[in-house]
């Protein structure tokens, strides 16, 4: 038997079959062949041994693994079988809480929504929150979740976790969660500073930014998705998730299920866009289709020694604010590029009017077209 610590544990290395190391009194780690390792509780009970899973490590921190092996001794002493125990509390379980508002919640929205949510949940919540009973979980213990993303530098990131958390405990509370009586997220401020969404290219950062990634050893799916986002004005999640089987002639139909707005879109495709959708792939996805993967590829680029984009910082979702500016600076009025994006018009009047604006959608697209090889043309620096 050994003291553990958190140098020994990370040092051990799998073998062909899994094995244990044990520290006392019943706890140990358990190394699988695949890498993977998890420490246990194991007892005797009826005089037969019991193991019982304590957690993941390293998502669970040693000190509090051994904080949860005492109070499962703890237990024993008072008569309690912990395996039982353990079984009551998971139902009421923060990530239990997740599972279900993801089934029931998240679904009712976009797929890419609650894909979105889930990648959130894996990277910034689960890794601390998952076996927690959600009754538990205090206002202090938010604010130390935050922190965590902040300390990395995700301003947005923090944004969006406390944001998924609060509409989480929502859930819960409708749902009569088990002892859940108050969300400790309530009126909490976004910690996280953003940018001013006022970003877009200017003509010479789009000439940089076009002719950019023949340079690069960037996948060509990844550098089209962003050109193509430049050449459409889509949102970045209408593009990734593109099929080719949404292509009619020179339009792209995409369905009210991948729509912010639910409501089915049509966009023409001018000559820069068709150019850029591979329609010989044998996959149906001409692009990537990890949201977070543009935004890191542009930073990258933007960072690399080697062939470095000299372009002052900027998102994919800027891309599409370009397009929306150069339309205005070409005469359009802003209900016009509204249609043209898809923005939803909430008055009374667009309920009625079911008229899909085709016509206009075509002159737009076109006259960006022609305006953007105007850019690209132009030789300055």
């Amino acid at each position: 038997m050994k003291q553990f610590s958190d140098r020994y544990l990370a040092a051990l290395k799998p073998k062909n079959s899994r094995y244990d190391e044990h520290e006392g009194r019943g706890f140990y780690l358990r190394v699988q062949p695949t890498g993977k390792k998890a420490f246990y509780y194991i007892y005797r009970d009826k005089g037969k041994l019991k193991p019982i899973k304590i957690g993941d490590y390293p998502a669970m921190k040693l000190k509090d693994a051994r904080k949860r092996h005492q109070e499962m001794i703890e237990m024993r002493e008072r008569g309690l079988d912990p395996a039982t125990e353990v079984k009551a509390e998971i139902k009421g379980t923060f990530g239990e809480l997740a599972a279900e508002y993801l089934k029931r919640h998240a679904t009712k929205n976009r797929e890419s929504y609650r894909k979105g949510n889930q990648q959130l949940l894996n990277k910034d919540v689960l890794p601390y929150w998952q076996y927690r009973p959600a009754n538990q979980i205090r206002r202090a213990d938010v604010t130390v979740l935050l922190d965590r993303v902040l300390d990395r530098g995700a301003q947005r990131q923090a944004n969006k976790v406390l944001a998924c958390v609060r509409k989480i405990f929502n859930f819960g509370l409708n749902r009569a969660w088990p002892g859940l009586e108050y969300n400790p997220c309530s009126r909490m401020e976004p910690p996280g500073k953003e940018n001013s969404k006022d970003r877009y290219l200017s003509e010479d950062e789009i000439r940089i930014f076009w002719n950019h990634w023949q340079h690069t050893s960037v996948k060509t799916a990844t550098a089209n998705c962003l050109k193509f986002i430049l050449a459409t004005g889509v949102r970045p999640g209408e593009a990734l998730f593109l099929e080719t089987e949404e292509i009619d002639g020179d339009w792209l139909q995409i369905g009210g299920t991948r729509m912010k707005n639910h409501r089915p879109h049509r966009v023409y495709l001018n000559k820069f866009a068709k150019e850029l959708i591979d329609t010989t792939l044998p996959c149906p996805f001409p692009f990537p289709s990890v949201v977070s993967g543009l935004s890191q590829t542009i930073r990258r680029q933007r960072e690399s020694n080697i062939h470095k984009l000299e372009i002052e910082a900027f998102t994919p979702h800027d891309l599409r604010r370009t397009v929306a500016t150069y339309l205005g600076k070409l005469g359009y009025k802003n209900a016009d590029i509204g249609i043209m994006l898809s923005h939803t018009d909430g008055s009374i009047t667009a309920r009625y009017n079911l008229h899909d604006y085709d016509d206009l959608k075509k002159e737009m697209a076109l006259a960006w077209e022609k305006k953007l090889q105007e850019i690209l043309d132009n030789p300055r620096d």
